[in-house]
């Protein structure tokens, strides 16, 4: 058995990049959480900021991956306009706007739309931020917290957007 085009993207897109970076939200949450230099050795400080920022990357990556697969493959399927007389069940939004119950969810899947961007953008920020302050980060509790906040603000997003 096979999948459809469809199905593999929209797969790729939900289960795996989107499944895959909530699953890194708690590798890089504890990553982050526990750099603090007086917890570690210097030796131990240079690996642990290894780790944090292939981390950082992957999580970025593979969000950045789902938003675009997500906005350029599967949106476009989900949006597209029927031809007349046509099956509605092959377009979605056509199908849910002539369903009154359903009819409200073609906004939420505008607002879904919209939401997404925010998680690369978080992510990436702190991935940069990882990558600019390095050691330093270990040693400012506030400056981790924030990190921590922000990555959260993404995770929280994700299920949503993603």
């Amino acid at each position: 058995m096979g999948l459809t085009d469809r199905e593999f993207w929209t797969a790729l897109h939900g289960m795996f990049l989107g499944g895959g970076f909530l699953l890194s939200y708690s590798g890089m949450l504890v990553l982050l959480l526990l750099f603090r230099d007086e917890w570690l050795s210097a030796a131990r400080l240079a690996e642990h900021l290894k780790y944090l920022r292939l981390t950082a990357v992957f999580s970025a990556v593979i969000a950045w991956a789902a938003v675009l697969v997500g906005d350029l493959v599967v949106m476009p399927w989900f949006e597209a306009t029927p031809p007349p007389g046509a099956d509605l069940a092959g377009y979605p939004k056509s199908f849910l706007e002539a369903n009154a119950q359903l009819s409200w969810l073609p906004d939420a899947m505008d607002f879904k739309e919209t939401v997404a961007w925010f998680v690369p953008i978080l992510v990436s920020l702190a991935a940069i931020v990882i990558f600019k302050y390095g050691v330093r980060l270990s040693k400012s509790r506030r400056l981790r917290n924030w990190l921590a906040a922000g990555y959260s603000a993404a995770f929280v997003l994700a299920p949503y957007a993603l």
